[in-house]
């Protein structure tokens, strides 16, 4: 049985932990994204992940790549060591991550997380806030 934790809310949207998805403490994250709004500036030192975006659209900054952008079924998989953020395109984006331990997923890359907060920022203050 599957069990969705809600871990995190705010102007972006929700954060929810799937638990009993994966083996071996492996994590498995759904994210809610509201239209504008950017989430991660992560990089994962030991695990590989993958993403899929279930509904909407997002375009997707990994590594020194091009972005990419992903729509409804799109899967991608990002190397261990390389950071990453994507910005939601549509409103209520839904976006699921899988494959690091939730350890992995504290270290922040800073780059990209000033990249993640100046984009929320600008999102926020264009919504009035």
């Amino acid at each position: 049985m599957l069990t969705f934790e809600k871990i995190h809310e705010d102007d972006r949207g929700e954060i929810y932990v799937v638990i009993g998805a994966l083996p071996e403490g492996r994590e498995l994250t759904l994210f809610t994204t509201r239209k504008g709004y950017a989430r991660g500036g992560c990089i994962h030192r030991k695990s590989g992940e993958n993403c899929a975006v279930i509904k909407g659209e997002i375009k997707y900054w990994i590594g020194n790549q091009e972005p990419v952008t992903m729509s409804r079924g799109d899967t991608y998989y990002i190397e261990a060591c390389t950071p990453h953020y994507f910005v939601a395109l549509t409103d209520e984006t839904v976006v699921i991550e899988w494959g690091p331990v939730p350890e992995e997923k504290k270290e922040k890359y800073q780059i990209m997380r000033i990249q993640v907060d100046r984009i929320n920022a600008e999102r926020n203050q264009n919504r009035g806030m």
